[in-house]
């Protein structure tokens, strides 16, 4: 399916190659894509044009829709993503279902203000998946491959990149469950490179991640939950993650981190939780704790400053080789002065029925807020 006029857009749509989109968008009109179904092996839904006037007054609105990505088959190649746009000027998803797939992935072109709008609300997100079909991530035949250690591709359930003082930036009351043996990724929610402005931050919130595993969860681990600021060595000031405000989020079942600020300035948590028992739904043990939530100088930049952790809850644990839970306190080494407080550790063992808790308390906190269901 190709859009190349504005409009909205409902249907069934599906491709059987992983190196064509199921949906193509080729248009600057504003596209509404709405009570879709789309499946394939490759990208779903796509964003983008030879035509660089075109590709950055991209407009698109996604919601109540269904993706399912399908085993390319191919070896060496993974999934794709649910939605990949790159330099758009809007971007709205709302509201969608989606499973084995690579997720959302959105990069800016690091210009303030060049997209007035992106908003990723409501949608509920099944295995963020990266695994290819055999082998190893191929980077000739994967977007934005970024290989990980266990082979696998980048997965995502969103990336956003290089997005500088938008007009507004929400990623807010996702439901995001993964499965062992059924997923692997990266981090789950990356904000990298992503600048608010004072009093209009870049907001991640009232998010439910449920499972941080690597391909084999036993074996090892991968990276972050939620990202509230990263980037890689060498970023400037000027493309440095800053103003993010990462608030009532709820981390359950993580084989690595919660959430991490390693990079910019002014970036927050805040009254988040984050609970993981060191065990999976099946009591086998996970592998590779290191923390629920850090705030640390990753890449030992002069402008990172004002990095601040607040109202935290955490009940972290890992298993030792006598089988007995350890519980793990959040480091917090490169916190502003005075910017880290009143984080509370849970008192007693956490256990998986600990997590299982979480999943209730969450979604009767969208239900008294009046979030849909």
């Amino acid at each position: 399916m190709e859009i190349t006029k504005g409009g909205r857009y409902s249907g069934r749509w599906a491709s059987t190659d992983p190196a064509v989109a199921a949906v193509t968008i080729h248009t600057s009109e504003p596209v509404v894509i709405e009570n879709c179904s789309v499946r394939g092996p490759g990208n779903l839904i796509a964003a983008w044009s030879t035509d660089r006037a075109t590709q950055i007054n991209m407009n698109v609105t996604v919601r109540n829709c269904h993706g399912e990505g399908l085993d390319p088959k191919v070896p060496g190649r993974a999934r794709g993503f649910f939605f990949k746009a790159v330099w758009p000027r809007r971007v709205v998803i709302t509201d969608n279902e989606f499973s084995h797939t690579r997720g959302v992935h959105i990069t800016g072109d690091r210009k303030p203000a060049a997209v007035s709008e992106l908003v990723i609300s409501r949608n509920r997100a099944v295995n963020t998946d990266g695994r290819v079909t055999t082998g190893r991530c191929d980077p000739h035949l994967n977007a934005d491959p970024r290989p990980t250690s266990h082979g696998s591709c980048a997965g995502f359930f969103s990336a956003t990149l290089g997005i500088i003082e938008p007009g507004r930036f929400e990623i807010s009351w996702n439901e995001i469950i993964n499965q062992p043996g059924q997923t692997d990724y990266t981090d789950i929610i990356s904000v990298t490179g992503v600048a608010g402005k004072p009093g209009n931050p870049a907001l991640v919130a009232h998010n439910y991640i449920q499972g941080a595993y690597a391909k084999d969860p036993t074996a090892g681990n991968n990276g972050s939950m939620i990202t509230c600021g990263d980037s890689s060595p060498g970023n400037p000031a000027a493309h440095a993650s800053r103003y993010l405000t990462c608030k009532n989020n709820t981390c359950v079942s993580f084989s690595n981190i919660c959430i991490a600020i390693a990079e910019g300035h002014h970036n927050t948590m805040d009254g988040n939780r984050m609970i993981s028992s060191g065990r999976l739904p099946d009591g086998r043990i996970m592998k590779g704790h290191y923390t629920g939530f850090y705030i640390r100088n990753l890449y030992h930049e002069t402008f990172f400053t004002q990095n601040s952790a607040i109202n935290n809850v955490y009940g972290v644990a890992y298993i030792n080789p006598a089988g007995k839970p350890v519980k793990v306190g959040p480091v917090l080494d490169d916190c502003a002065p005075t910017a880290c407080h009143h984080n509370t550790e849970l008192a007693g063992t956490i256990t998986t029925t600990t997590e299982n808790q979480e999943h209730h308390r969450w979604k009767q906190t969208r239900t008294t807020t009046g979030t849909p269901n």
